[in-house]
């Protein structure tokens, strides 16, 4: 059954905040596997590396075939095989930690490709991807809550048990309200035309992602050697997520009237600070105020862009925004362990912070790509 796109927004976005858990918990997952004594500092990054290698080949395969639809049937296959993948990952050994996690991370990516095609479906796509957003970063930012509360990061075994309620809680809950939406353009999206200003915007994406993924899959283990205990630098990401949350939420309702604002510029500087501030300081209070200008600069400029991709280039920009995305984040945390691994990592600081003003360059750039009009236009399927 095919439903509208403004009553399955809700229910995708449920789906979708579960399908991304595992990147937005990245930086406590490795800094339990650490203190816990399950990986090395240097090897942490691949656990991070598994799941969105797993969530990146399924969001290739899925475009590559032409699904412009999940069915509520495979939603819940998928949900199953999440679970599964969860219990796996805490059976003993590097092997099965790392094909867990991949496992899950291939169904989190159908998930989040569901949740992105009923936000490319909305006739306000900015607006539907700053709700989805939006939903994500709170359900993270209390998740991450609940595993303090729960004692979930005194050992990985207590944090998958914690896990598995809170996805189970998420899944189900949104299985109930979610309705499949058909793409505004079709489920083949008719003629594609393939502009250059999509790959460019694209291109733009992935390096956005690259560098901040691999910042923040890091930034709680960074801050415990700067002295900053892990119980403070875990607080400050869940309340920072909650927050950025909340913010997306409340902006959302800003971006039906102007979708223009903030601009490219006031947001590329927030988060370009932000990012030194994160990786830095040495103060708590800092700590989180330099997560939460992070997150939601991040995530802000993310809907931006991934708005203007859907908008201009048909379904085709739609299908291929989250193997991007997830193609940038999968490689994001290795490059920065293998940094780290190095002793370069203020390089990596270096390139996050230019990742981050990178769409301010590109904005100008993509509007006089735009204008020199489709390269060429797929054949009908």
């Amino acid at each position: 059954m095919i439903d509208r796109p403004g009553s399955s927004l809700i229910g995708a976005s449920i789906l979708s905040a579960a399908g991304s858990l595992p990147l937005h918990l990245a930086p406590l997952i490795i800094a339990v596997l650490v203190i816990d004594g399950r990986t090395a500092v240097y090897d942490a990054g691949w656990i991070t590396t598994a799941t969105l290698l797993g969530q990146f080949g399924v969001a290739l395969f899925l475009p590559l075939f032409g699904v412009g639809v999940i069915a509520r049937t495979n939603a819940i296959a998928l949900a199953v095989m999440l679970l599964a993948g969860l219990l796996l990952s805490g059976s003993d050994g590097m092997s099965a930690l790392l094909l867990g996690w991949f496992v899950v991370g291939g169904c989190c990516g159908g998930l989040q490709y569901l949740g992105t095609l009923a936000a490319a479906a909305h006739p306000n796509p900015r607006f539907a991807y700053s709700v989805r957003l939006g939903v994500v970063l709170s359900l993270a930012g209390f998740v991450a809550g609940a595993l303090q509360w729960t004692a979930g990061l005194s050992a990985y075994r207590t944090m998958t048990a914690v896990l598995m309620i809170v996805f189970s809680t998420l899944l189900v809950i949104g299985l109930l309200l979610y309705r499949p939406v058909e793409s505004r353009d079709g489920r083949h999206g008719g003629k594609t035309e393939f502009r250059l200003a999509t790959y460019f915007g694209l291109a733009i994406l992935f390096v956005l992602f690259v560098g901040q993924s691999g910042l923040l899959a890091y930034a709680v283990q960074n801050a415990t050697e700067r002295g900053i205990g892990l119980k403070n630098a875990s607080w400050a990401l869940a309340a920072m997520k909650v927050a950025a949350g909340w913010t997306l939420l409340f902006l959302a309702r800003r971006v039906r009237r102007n979708d223009r604002n903030p601009s490219f510029a006031v947001l590329g500087t927030m988060l370009a600070v932000s990012d030194l501030v994160v990786a830095t300081t040495t103060n708590s209070l800092m700590f989180f105020l330099g997560l939460l200008g992070l997150e939601t600069g991040f995530n802000l400029i993310s809907a931006r862009l991934q708005a203007e991709v859907a908008r201009g280039t048909s379904f085709f920009g739609s299908q291929w925004l989250l193997a991007t995305m997830l193609f940038g984040a999968a490689s994001g945390p290795s490059l920065r362990g293998a940094t780290v691994g190095l002793d370069v990592g203020d390089a990596f600081v270096l390139f996050a912070m230019l990742s981050a003003v990178s769409p301010i360059i590109s904005a100008g750039m993509r509007s006089r790509l735009d204008e020199i009009g489709p390269r060429k236009k797929a054949p009908e399927d």
